[in-house]
């Protein structure tokens, strides 16, 4: 074979001086292995050139997108506007402590699956037994986001989004509940008195447990 021919012409190379060393046979039987690798790889490429058929997939990590996890991302509330209710609550609002909440938490013995499965659980329980209407809009299983829909409540006309997102690397639900502008863009104008945050707080607390306020145990024995 090739391989072999190949050994055999470095070795004699080597030994017109003085004898081939146990460490210099190893060196040669892997510079020829490596050779060869290259040589069998252009060849298949070639190969694959002059017949139109694909050439075998890398087993490189760097060609691989496909089987990486989906990212979903949510926006943040809008900047307060003074004078007007901002009837919105987000985990990324970190620097808006009025429109901030922090993300929920769960154990790591739950998978990010597992996470998202409970969450769709407490949305479809809170709406059938709970009394509060969710109409669920979008559900990406992959990228584990949801986002539902539902009325503010009696003596409000308007329509609040909430949108999920469970992050499994950092074992955390981040979300966004707001009002939902019309179609002209604009929104009430009224102040939602707290109905965004105690509707994440109340759908939190209907997990039994499984999920947890960050941060909440700081400071606790």
């Amino acid at each position: 074979s090739f391989y072999l021919r190949l050994m055999k012409m470095n070795y004699q190379n080597m030994n017109k001086d003085k004898q081939l060393s146990r460490a210099g046979f190893i060196s040669v039987t892997a510079s020829a292995i490596l050779a060869t690798s290259q040589i069998a790889v252009g060849v298949e490429d070639e190969t694959a050139e002059a017949t139109g058929l694909p050439s075998a997939p890398s087993t490189s990590s760097e060609i691989a997108p496909s089987v990486q996890s989906i990212t979903r991302s949510i926006d943040g509330c809008p900047k307060p506007i003074p004078g007007k209710p901002n009837n919105c609550i987000a985990t990324s609002n970190i620097k808006q402590l009025d429109t901030y909440s922090p993300p929920w938490t769960f154990d790591d013995s739950m998978s990010g699956d597992e996470a998202f499965a409970r969450l769709k659980g407490i949305v479809k329980k809170s709406s059938e037994v709970g009394g509060q209407s969710y109409n669920i809009i979008e559900i990406d299983e992959k990228g584990r986001y949801m986002k539902i829909e539902t009325p503010r409540g009696i003596g409000f006309n308007v329509i609040d989004s909430v949108e999920f997102v469970v992050r499994a690397d950092d074992q955390v639900v981040i979300f966004k509940s707001s009002e939902k502008p019309g179609e002209d863009g604009s929104t009430s104008g009224l102040s939602d008195f707290g109905a965004n945050r105690k509707r994440i707080e109340e759908l939190r607390k209907s997990s039994g447990g499984a999920f947890q306020v960050m941060g909440s145990g700081l400071g606790t024995a």
